[in-house]
């Protein structure tokens, strides 16, 4: 009989520390999804605003030599991420692709203009900040108009605005509840093992004594659920980049390294945190209060 109840004991005790197992091996996953999702979330809200390309036009009396130095002085700027010169001819000949037809024969001549197309660094791309860029670009002889998508450029910062202060807000919720369920799946661990605790104390165990095998079992839980939890990540990553390499979310190695030493610490000091937090409950009460 007796045999028969330290069977029970163990399988018991296996099943309860093989569950906290998972379950914080779950939540530091989740947790490193979504930071990723974050941190991707940025990339392309950056990626989305330097491509809103700026059209300068320029004056037709100005050659391509005098062009070409004006965009070399582009590029000096903090505010470019690139320029790209294109010719009448060029313009010309990739707007009769997009119409099928070639529209010079039709008009008898070129109407197009030389000009640049340049690029904004994200930081610069506010509208404010562009309006700004616009007028000194035009305060040059050189510059006839410049052109830009000024409704889809204030759209973009609205909305990323928007889904920015949402994402960080469900993060955040997200990681409160997570280091709940961490705390209450330990919780419920340590409860299964009160008598266990009341037998230590009963026999004169210190309280240093008792809580050391909980926080040191702790701590091996958390290494490990953030070890695997890690392995999952990286999963996720490398399946993401061999499907949609578009993405390229492994661009930034170093920040994903990050995320992940990230995971096992937070592992490590939720899980002692939580098992520091679970003893001492069944540390500070009478005997009798363990039933």
């Amino acid at each position: 009989m007796k045999h028969s109840d330290d069977k029970f004991r163990l399988r018991s005790y296996r099943t309860a520390y093989g569950t906290t197992l998972v379950s914080i091996t779950l939540v530091l996953f989740m947790l490193g999804i979504l930071t990723l999702l974050v941190f991707q979330a940025r990339e392309l809200s950056d990626y989305l605003k330097e491509n809103i390309g700026m059209q300068i036009e320029m004056h037709d009396d100005y050659d391509e030599s005098q062009i070409l130095k004006f965009k070399s002085e582009l590029n000096g700027f903090d505010y470019t991420l690139r320029a790209n010169y294109i010719s009448k001819d060029e313009a010309a000949r990739k707007l009769a692709e997009k119409l099928g037809e070639d529209f010079i024969d039709f008009i008898g001549y070129n109407p197009l203009p030389n000009s640049i197309e340049l690029f904004l660094k994200s930081e610069y791309t506010h509208p404010d900040s562009v309006g700004l860029i616009k007028q000194q670009l035009l305060s040059y002889p050189a510059v006839k108009l410049v052109n830009y998508q000024e409704s889809l450029l204030v759209l973009v910062n609205r909305n990323i605005n928007r889904i920015g202060v949402g994402v960080v807000f469900f993060v955040g919720l997200m990681f409160f509840v997570s280091v709940l369920l961490v705390f209450n799946t330990i919780r419920l661990a340590v409860y299964a093992k009160r008598m266990t605790i009341k037998s230590m104390l009963l026999v004169g165990a210190t309280q240093r004594f008792v809580r050391r095998p909980f926080v040191i079992n702790g701590l091996i839980q958390g290494l490990v659920s953030g070890l695997v939890a890690v392995v999952l990540l990286w999963s996720v990553v490398l399946f993401i980049r061999i499907k949609v390499p578009e993405l390229q979310i492994l661009e930034n190695s170093f920040f994903i390294r990050l995320l992940s030493l990230g995971m096992v610490l937070f592992g490590l000091l939720v899980t002692w945190l939580s098992n520091h937090f679970a003893i001492k409950k069944y540390l500070n009460i009478n005997s009798e209060e363990l039933y």
